[in-house]
């Protein structure tokens, strides 16, 4: 049992020790960043209809479905990976905790390739969903959001954009629609 130990510390150590993270000076846990980014699109008139999930970046998607499972025997995880060609990466969802965590592993040179060389595995962004993210985006560059996405891309689950609205660091903001 030790040994597992040490391997769930790979990736949820990590996270863990990122948390509370600062915002200025004040310290804030998940559900704060998750609130924090709301307000932070609600305040440039994006307004999301819910928030979706927590994103990921690992070095290999079933490794850290292992971990997870070495974690918390209680669940019986099932992943299902796709290719996600618009951004150069793997996919794949679970419901763990009553939260859904979208692990991405990278498949070639995008964002989510630099975020791993640079930082490791971790938090890489929180994802909204919107209804219209044509004119979501448009307000956006209208005020001068930094954009990572100039244009909507195919994502898994719909229509996708990130953008880094500068609260913690580099951590992003996914918006996606889904299709119809």
């Amino acid at each position: 049992m030790e040994k597992s130990n040490k391997k769930v510390s790979s990736i949820w150590k990590k996270i863990e020790t990122c948390w509370p993270a600062l915002c200025g000076r004040e310290s804030i846990s998940f559900n704060t960043i998750k609130d924090k980014m709301g307000e932070f699109l609600i305040k440039r008139e994006v307004f999301p209809e819910v928030f979706s999930h927590f994103g990921f970046v690992v070095n290999n998607i079933e490794k850290s479905i292992e971990v997870l499972k070495k974690f918390d025997r209680r669940y019986s995880i099932k992943l299902k990976k796709e290719l996600v060609e618009a951004y150069k990466v793997y996919v794949g969802r679970i419901i763990f905790n009553g939260k859904e965590l979208e692990f991405i592993e990278p498949a070639g040179e995008s964002f989510f390739n630099i975020f791993l060389s640079e930082k490791g595995e971790g938090l890489h962004h929180l994802a909204f969903e919107v209804d219209k993210i044509d004119d979501c985006l448009k307000k956006l560059k209208a005020q001068g959001v930094e954009l990572i996405d100039k244009e909507p891309r195919s994502g898994s689950h719909g229509k996708v954009v990130f953008l880094i609205p500068g609260l913690i660091g580099k951590m992003c903001i996914e918006l996606f629609q889904k299709y119809k």
